[in-house]
């Protein structure tokens, strides 16, 4: 006598969560985006490299501290204890990689910064081979060279003739420490180095202020240091951590090559600086590797858990 039974019962499709793989993707992509405007805000404001990355360091690590204080309370003046060798490690790379960036800007074209930059892919991926033994993705290989090359059509306008001057030597610092912190972060991607990055560049300005470098900036001067400071570069470092902690140290060094190809045209539209053709097909070349690099292995194994 009970009520009759449904002759098909139908299933609800339960929602596909995001895999590790899938959200180091997202994180590094909107990592590297806000980090687009970073060469040309760098470049609005009219004082020397170190007076920059005074304020630059310093806000981003207020805000970072004060974050990290949010969401742990006290327990936040614990960290730097718990994080220990490698956290230190890892910071003052970031730390110096942040100023050798703001150096090589202040020193050379951002055109030839970029592209220098753009080998930080191969770097990483010969660091990850080294001290990790880890075995690059035969797609990484084969895409690296062509991010390379799309990069190179993109800025090669702007190098053409050009010098070896200081600040190229400043980005090739910059690539290779920023490939080593990837790689490091990598390697203990079991401890969240956020409070060591946030410690570093707070250490790393104050330093800079007790070695007596100039603070003061004029008042056209204060917007674009306050938005890069307190805005871009922290939710830059938060992404960029968390995408460093999912993916190879070569895939998320090799996603940052968007901001290679789409910092020239900011700082053109911002600027005025001439915007070549070759800068478009560029654009074209690096966009559509990297969207095919990602999506590659849904299309030849779809449902398949990418390896973390």
């Amino acid at each position: 006598g009970g009520l009759p039974q449904p002759l098909l019962s139908v299933e609800k499709p339960r929602p596909r969560s995001l895999t590790d793989h899938h959200q180091g993707l997202l994180c590094a992509i909107l990592g590297v985006s806000v980090l687009v405007p970073d060469a040309t805000l760098l470049r609005l404001i009219h004082k020397p490299g170190t007076t920059a990355a005074c304020w630059r360091l310093g806000l981003t690590g207020i805000v970072l501290c004060t974050v990290l204080t949010g969401i742990h309370g006290r327990g936040a003046l614990g960290f730097p204890q718990k994080l220990g060798f490698w956290g230190a490690v890892i910071g003052m790379s970031m730390a110096l990689s942040n100023l050798s960036f703001i150096f090589a800007v202040k020193s050379t074209s951002v055109a030839n910064v970029v592209l220098i930059l753009a080998t930080s892919p191969f770097w990483a991926a010969v660091l990850s081979r080294i001290f990790l033994g880890a075995a690059v993705p035969r797609r990484t290989l084969v895409a690296m060279p062509l991010v390379f090359g799309g990069v190179a059509v993109a800025v090669g306008p702007g190098i053409a003739g050009d010098r070896l001057r200081s600040g190229d030597l400043w980005a090739l610092l910059t690539a290779i420490m920023s490939a080593s912190r990837r790689t490091m972060t990598r390697a203990h991607s079991e401890i969240d180095m956020l409070p060591a990055l946030a410690a570093a560049v707070v250490v790393t300005s104050v330093a800079l202020v007790l070695c007596g470098s100039p603070t003061e900036l004029s008042a056209g001067d204060v917007p674009p240091a306050v938005f890069l400071g307190a805005v871009c570069v922290p939710i830059a470092v938060v992404m960029n951590n968390r995408g460093a902690r999912l993916l190879s140290s070569a895939e998320c060094s090799m996603i940052m090559c968007l901001e290679t190809v789409f910092s020239p045209i900011l700082a053109s539209a911002v600027l005025g600086d001439a915007l070549p053709s070759e800068v478009w097909l560029g654009m074209a070349v690096v966009v559509s590797t990297l969207v095919v690099h990602a999506a590659w292995p849904m299309l030849v194994h779809p449902g398949a858990e990418q390896p973390r």
